[in-house]
């Protein structure tokens, strides 16, 4: 995961950029370190690094109590020539970003708007209000609100990374003469407020089409903008890709290696009743520090997969009684329960759509080691890694590499959930019920059927361990919303896009 080097360089960037964009001028005022670490969902510390390396660099004066004040002015044929190096650089990204962004996009947004409470359409209203033409990114903050009804931060980190690496500026596009105008952007004002009336009538239906046309224009702009920019500038031939940076939620470094050592003693690494490395080997194999290894052995002790003995070393102890009671003392064991939710929410909204697309991808070899996978758990009957190899397969398969750059962090995050399967009654029988369906679409090549069930699969997992937090005492867990079955089924038969 993304350390928090990266966190100094992601405010740095952004901030960086509008400067460069002449967005800020020498004499303005940046947001207050509070409003930065609540916008980017990071923390005062990690916010004030980013200034300071801001005002190394010569970007910014920093005064004690104060906000950040700019003190560099770049010419307008400077800022020209950055905003459109921004996007020679970035066309084949964007490209693939706009072909599949408004399916996702569109019906991420759908359960946004159904979880919003009523109220909050008039909040909406008046941040659509305050939008103007002018704006750097007209419709960031109210798209932000929206989505924050998810109670998920990983999803606001996305948008957060996508809206900096398109940085769709009206008044900077206009300044190079670049296809977007006050129609745009009068077309886009009046969808969301379209949105916002559809919220307070409950009208769904009529939100899917509001949806579909919003996001399809998105796309369009996307399509006329790096055409125009490679038509008349050229193409860079150093592409770069869309990256994800996950700001908030992040898991810790033990609870990581935690996870990556239950899964080799799943895969005989480590045998039951044998005893662990010493806490330095399994150190300098994991690359982590000794405290990380002291608290992954905690962990583990936690869940009964160890027991530690003084003066012999930590045991393996397989085939114990389920756990009665979790031990969420530590502040990184529940900050990465609440991670691992987050990322099998998002996955349930989106998985039926990627895999409709992904499903005639799929080799017979990788299904062959699907199945030998599933028939190894099934004799065991403790179904860990098949569901997660089946959505490996279903994301890494899609033939549009952002997919992939997104999708592919959730995928291991979905590991994390395996500390739960020792707590409380098993639902190994639930799973391996739900893993017989879903095997037998695959090996049948109902492409509808398997990406429907994969979604119920999904689905079914996120109630049954957000269920386990809460009676856990993780009281956070109940902020992870259940997508609506109603709302899965409405965002399917309704929203549609061709592909690119």
């Amino acid at each position: 995961m993304k350390d928090t080097q990266d966190l100094y360089q992601i405010v740095y960037e952004h901030y960086a950029n509008k400067i460069r964009f002449g967005l800020y001028r020498e004499g303005d005022s940046l947001p207050t370190i509070e409003k930065i670490s609540g916008q980017f969902n990071i923390s005062i510390n990690t916010v004030r690094q980013s200034l300071i390396n801001l005002e190394r660099d010569g970007f910014i004066r920093l005064t004690r109590g104060r906000p950040a004040i700019v003190t560099i002015t770049y010419s307008d044929d400077e800022c020209r020539e950055r905003y459109i190096e921004h996007f020679t650089a970035r066309h084949d990204a964007l490209e693939e970003l706009r072909a599949f962004l408004p399916g996702i996009f569109a019906k991420t947004l759908l359960h946004a708007f159904y979880f919003m409470k009523p109220k909050d359409s008039e909040k909406l209203m008046d941040l659509l209000l305050q939008t103007s033409f002018e704006d750097s990114l007209p419709f960031f903050y109210p798209l932000r609100f929206v989505l924050a009804s998810l109670g998920n931060p990983l999803l606001e980190s996305v948008h957060l990374d996508a809206s900096m690496f398109t940085y769709l500026s009206p008044k900077k596009m206009s300044a190079i003469g670049l296809p977007y105008d006050l129609g745009t952007f009068a077309s886009f004002l009046n969808g969301f407020s379209q949105l916002s009336d559809f919220k307070a009538t409950g009208d769904y239906a009529g939100m899917c089409q509001v949806l579909t046309r919003v996001c399809r224009l998105l796309s369009e702009q996307i399509g006329l903008l790096n055409k125009e920019v490679t038509d008349r500038f050229g193409k860079n031939p150093n592409q770069l890709p869309f990256v994800w940076h996950i700001q908030a939620g992040r898991p810790q470094v033990y609870y990581n290696v935690a996870v990556s050592i239950i899964a080799d003693i799943r895969k005989g690494v480590y045998k039951n009743q044998e005893f662990l490395p010493t806490p330095a080997t399994l150190a300098e194999k994991y690359g982590v520090s000794l405290i990380s290894i002291r608290r992954t052995i905690a962990l583990l002790n936690s869940v009964g997969m160890t027991e530690t003995i003084n003066g012999c070393g930590t045991r393996i102890s397989l085939y114990r009684k389920p756990l009665e009671s979790l031990d969420l003392s530590s502040p990184g064991t529940r900050k990465s329960l609440i991670f691992y939710l987050m990322g099998l929410q998002l996955v349930t909204i989106n998985v039926r759509t990627v895999a409709q697309e992904s499903f005639n991808a799929i080799t017979p070899e990788r299904i062959d080691e699907i199945i030998r996978l599933y028939e190894q758990e099934t004799q065991s009957r403790n179904y860990l890694y098949t569901h997660g190899q089946i959505l490996k397969t279903v994301f890494y398969s899609h033939k549009n590499s952002e997919i992939r750059a997104i999708f592919s962090p959730l995928i291991h995050i979905m590991s994390w959930g395996i500390p739960l399967s020792y707590l409380g009654d098993s639902d190994m029988d639930a799973k391996g019920e739900e893993l017989d369906l879903l095997i037998s679409l695959l090996k049948s090549g109902d492409k509808e059927s398997f990406a429907r069930q994969l979604e119920m699969n999904s689905w079914n997992i996120l109630i049954r361990k957000r269920q386990k937090l809460m009676d856990a005492g993780l009281t956070d867990a109940e902020t992870i919303r259940i997508p609506a079955l109603e709302i899965l089924n409405l965002a399917s038969d309704s929203i549609h896009f061709n592909s690119h």
